[in-house]
């Protein structure tokens, strides 16, 4: 009886275990306290029975019988396990579906956060390009014909307004200079 006790003993760990696994799962519960009712009704009706008459009278006691319900009882338990494995399959097979539709997601999300990113490095430098360093080079490059002698040379004033501060006080040495020019050539 050592191996039908242990095996009790397994049976009650293995469904603690399941409960444990499929707390979510109100289908597969309820299979599971289907196969444990079958178990149960098994080891009440035939097996206790059975072990309990040859403790009383010896191996004699056992009849064919009594065995083919017994097998029969059993049969039922087996088919009842196997609708246990086949809706934990099911539960795991959607579980499954289910990761690799929010795996599929979160790869768009991420994809869609690289383009957005790129997108805006892109803006930035364009907007950089247009807003500051076009008005810089058009500064610069009239700087450089006013620091060659053409002090009729207006400076433009466009851009950011620490170009438009710097231009107006590049355009106000312009014309001192261009003053002073005047007065020393009378």
């Amino acid at each position: 009886l050592g191996p039908y006790q242990d095996g009790q003993a397994t049976e009650r760990d293995v469904a603690a275990r399941i409960r444990t696994l499929l707390g979510d799962q109100p289908e597969a519960l309820g299979r599971l306290d289907v196969v444990e009712r079958h178990a149960g009704r098994r080891r009440d009706e035939i097996a206790q029975p059975t072990i309990d008459a040859r403790n009383r009278t010896g191996a004699a006691a056992i009849q064919l019988p009594v065995v083919a319900q017994g097998k029969q009882v059993f049969d039922g338990v087996r088919g009842d396990v196997a609708a246990l494995e086949r809706t934990v399959q099911d539960a795991r097979t959607a579980a499954r579906a289910a990761l690799d539709r929010a795996r599929d997601l979160r790869n768009i999300v991420f994809a869609v956060i690289v383009v957005v990113f790129a997108l805006g490095l892109i803006g930035i430098t364009v907007l950089l390009r247009i807003a500051v360093l076009r008005p810089l080079q058009r500064l610069g490059g009239v700087a450089r014909d006013v620091a060659g002698g053409n002090f009729d040379r207006e400076l433009p004033r466009s851009g950011p307004r620490d170009l438009v501060a710097l231009a107006d006080d590049l355009d106000d040495m312009r014309r001192q200079i261009a003053d002073a020019l005047a007065h020393s050539a009378e």
